[in-house]
This record gives C-alpha cells, structure tokens and sequence, in this order.
C-alpha cells in the first residue's frame, strides 16, 4: 500500500477515464450524425468486400469500446475486483484492433492510388506483417505488467498503474512511422501517376488526406510523449488516437465513394476502391455533387 498513489490521484483519474470515455464517445456521435446520410447512399446494402469489411469495422468499434468501458467502469462499483482486468484488456484490445483496423484502411488507400501492381500488394503486406506483429507483441507485453489496485474506497475502482507504460511508445512510435510512409507514396504516386488529371479524387487524397495525416500524427507524437513524460494522460491520448483514426480513415472512404459515382442516389457500394484509374487530361467535374465519369476507368 505504501506504493500506491494518493486518493486524491487516484479519484483525479477515474474521472478522466469517465470524461475521455464521454468526450470520444460525443466526438463519434457528432461525426457519425453528420456522416450519415452519406453512409447510407453509398455504403448500405452492406457488400463483402475488404474496404466495406474495413469500413464498418472502423465505424461501429468505437462506441463499443466506450459504452462498453463505461458500463464495465460503473458496473464495478462493490463489485469484485475481477471486473477490473477484463474492462482492462477490452479497452487495450479495441483500441488495437481500431488502430489496426485503420491502418489497413490506410495500406488499401495508397494501393488504390499507387496503381495495385502485384509488387506494391506484396510489399504492403509484408509491411503491414512486419509491424502489425511488433505492435501486438509490445501491447501484449505493456497489459501483462498492468497491475490493478486494491481501492482504498468502494467507489474508486479499477485504478491500475504498470512500470511497462513506455513500451506504448514504440506502439505509436510504429503508427506513425506508417502513416508518415503512407503519407510519402500517396504524395509520389499522386505526382508521378496523376499529376496531369484533373479528377477531384485528387484534390481529396491531397488536401483531406494531409490533414488527417497532420491531426493523426499530432496526436500519435502525443501519444509518445505521453508515454515518457505524461502516463497519467496516456489513457486520453490512446482514446483520442482511436477515435479520430476511425473518424478520418471512415470519412475518407465516404469522399472517395462520393466522388467516383456520378451521383449519390445511383452509388453502387460494391464499387471497389482498388478499381479506380484516371485517364490523362480528363475534364474536371462541373457540380460538386457529380462528377464526370469520363475520367475514371475499371481494370
């Protein structure tokens, strides 16, 4: 007991498990009613590809995990300690498997733009292999030092602490070497291969897709430095990451989908990313809402 921390830290953190739970939770609510209607155009019925697979993976896991957190979090008020440990490693295991969730999103949107040649297929799985395998080695070994503290009162549970947290740094470390490298071959083969069309779904790969690159990184270098210099914050910052991981990559499919059909009301959802080329010199599209499918080819 002497190495526990004081009650003052310990009620300070249950409430910023509460609020970060919340927080996201309203930050998914807000994006998932704006985004709506689009999901229905253009993704519902649901078609059994990887992208759609992808897609409502990354779009329903959210809210799962914090109601779900929420709801463990309550539910072990005077109960026993068992509870703590399973919310534990269900948070862990739906953060990871959001993180890698997206990340294929993300591996799916650069074979798409890049051409979907059999090199670049094999060279993004081996990638995605060699750091995926990494990423749950280093989460498996962070949850198996976590250590959950006998409360000192009944309604403060579920307070853990682990000497393993900066081991997550490599976790993120991994995630944003990714995305700085998915980054890099959307912007070179964007250049190399399409700089002279004028489809709109570049103007989504370039502008959105670097500003969800910017916020996504901000928050994974959070993430690291977290690790390091500010554990207490890393619960907030792992839940900010997922949540805007599976806002940004679900929102990205929603644009693509919206641009490559003529029109919304006619979208096809079956339609497979990985089909879409651009023939060169092609006229831009005049509506916003439309776009012209001269421009656009199915291999």
């Amino acid at each position: 007991m002497d190495n526990e921390p004081p009650l003052e830290l310990m009620v300070w953190a249950t409430r910023l498990i509460y609020s970060s739970d919340l927080a996201c939770l309203m930050l998914w609510v807000a994006d998932y009613l704006e985004t709506l209607p689009l999901e229905v155009s253009l993704m519902w019925p649901p078609k059994m590809t990887p992208v759609n697979t992808l897609f409502f993976v990354l779009r329903y896991l959210p809210p799962i995990q914090f109601i779900l957190s929420i709801a463990l979090s309550v539910a072990a008020h005077y109960s026993p300690l068992s509870l703590c440990p399973a919310r534990s490693t269900l948070v862990i295991v739906l953060i990871t498997l959001g993180v890698l969730t997206s990340e294929g999103l993300l591996f799916l949107r650069v074979y798409a733009i890049a051409g979907s040649t059999k090199f670049l297929k094999i060279f993004l799985i081996v990638l995605g292999l060699s750091t995926g395998v990494p990423i749950l080695f280093f989460v498996v070994k962070y949850q198996t030092g976590v250590e959950i503290l006998d409360p000192p009162n009944e309604y403060i549970r579920c307070f853990q602490k682990t000497s393993n947290a900066k081991i997550l740094a490599a976790v993120w470390g991994i995630v944003l070497g990714n995305e700085v490298l998915m980054m890099i071959m959307t912007c070179l083969a964007g250049y190399l291969r399409y700089r002279n069309s004028t489809s709109p779904l570049l103007e989504i790969f370039y502008k959105n897709g670097t500003a969800y690159f910017v916020a996504i990184a901000f928050v994974s270098g959070a993430n690291i430095m977290a690790s390091f210099l500010a554990q207490q914050h890393l619960y907030l910052t792992s839940t900010l990451q997922h949540t805007l991981h599976a806002i940004f990559a679900t929102r990205m499919i929603l644009h693509i989908r919206k641009t490559t059909h003529v029109n919304v009301t006619y979208a096809e959802p079956e339609y497979p990313l990985e089909t879409l080329k651009w023939r060169q010199g092609s006229q831009s599209a005049r509506d916003p809402m439309t776009t012209d499918h001269s421009s656009l080819t199915q291999v």
